[in-house]
């Protein structure tokens, strides 16, 4: 649709896009989307979290979300991407990663992502608040655990952030 639009083959739009995203993700991502990268940044974002949330140990939300897309097909029958992205309590964004196709279960997009590699390695401490997504995590936080009864509050913070910026913007990009 688009690459008729502007008079080129679909394969060379598809090539642009591409590359755009790359461009996007070395230049901007840095700046934009970062773990806590040292102890002091650490300690603030699970200090924030605890102030707002009241939980200790943790720093961020992890949630998977479909974006529609024309292929591959989903267990569910539709087409999307699986988008798995981490943010902190002001909802934004400290990870981000889309390169499933939708028929991959939430674990398995999890178990292979940036993130877990880190938190496996002990580079990143600490816990993640999880919306079901893996139950045999120890990192996770599971939003049933009666301990932490504002779980439920903060996973708003992730689904938040997805509304605000994932649904509306892929979205009208893929549209």
């Amino acid at each position: 649709m688009t690459a008729n639009t502007f008079g080129i083959a679909v394969c060379t739009a598809s090539a642009v896009i591409i590359l755009v995203c790359k461009a996007i993700s070395k230049y901007l991502g840095p700046k934009y989307l970062f773990l806590p990268r040292n102890q002091t940044e650490m300690r603030n974002k699970v200090s924030e979290f605890e102030s707002k949330f009241r939980m200790t140990q943790a720093f961020g939300c992890i949630d998977n979300t479909h974006i529609p897309i024309r292929r591959p097909l989903t267990r569910e029958q539709y087409f999307s991407l699986s988008v798995q992205a981490v943010c902190d309590y002001k909802c934004y964004f400290m990870d981000v990663e889309c390169m499933w196709p939708g028929s991959v279960h939430d674990a398995k997009v999890f178990a292979n992502s940036t993130i877990n590699i880190k938190l496996r390695n002990a580079q990143t401490a600490n816990s993640y608040i999880d919306d079901e997504l893996v139950k045999s995590q120890t990192d996770l936080i599971k939003k049933n655990e009666k301990e932490y009864k504002n779980v439920p509050n903060t996973i708003y913070s992730i689904n938040e952030a997805e509304g605000l910026v994932i649904r509306r913007t892929l979205t009208d990009l893929i549209n």
